[in-house]
């Protein structure tokens, strides 16, 4: 919080009227990103396709920033605005035929296969092993779909 209120050329103790602690913030720019990549999607009818276009950009919002699938594990949500965006969050998914228990179900498996995807793609040395094997790209985009396609409505 010190770095963060000395580039902002703030008083640390002023960021802390606007957010309690590092993890509310870290869960804040988690949550930010997450719902950037949400309404970055076009609607559609096909609740699939829907997810794997989420996923690939979540992903790319994710990548953006140095260590961003780390922190969403460290953080988690930020739990003041959980309930707040959940009904928008699942609305697409909800208005293409699945139950909201469905649409818990669908959109967490996604997040955790991107958050996962993006430890190993982060991290130096899982990447450096298995960019010998895989593309990082190209095989998130093939675990995706095959995730995807394997739910049920």
């Amino acid at each position: 919080m010190r770095t963060l209120a000395k580039r902002l050329g703030v008083q640390q103790s002023s960021l802390y009227r606007h957010i309690a602690s590092k993890e509310d913030l870290i869960s804040l720019m988690v949550n930010t990103i997450h719902r950037a990549a949400f309404h970055s999607v076009a609607p559609t009818e096909n609740w699939r396709a829907f997810l794997v276009q989420f996923g690939t950009a979540f992903r790319a919002g994710l990548s953006r920033v140095r260590d961003s699938a780390k922190l969403c594990v460290l953080a988690g949500p930020w739990p003041d605005k959980v309930s707040e965006i959940m009904d928008e969050l699942y609305l697409p998914l909800r208005e293409s035929g699945i139950s909201m228990q469905a649409a818990m179900k669908v959109h967490t498996a996604v997040v955790s296969f991107t958050i996962g995807w993006l430890v190993f793609e982060q991290n130096e040395r899982f990447n450096n092993h298995l960019a010998q094997m895989i593309d990082f790209s190209s095989d998130f985009d093939l675990g995706l779909n095959a995730l995807a396609k394997g739910f049920e409505a």
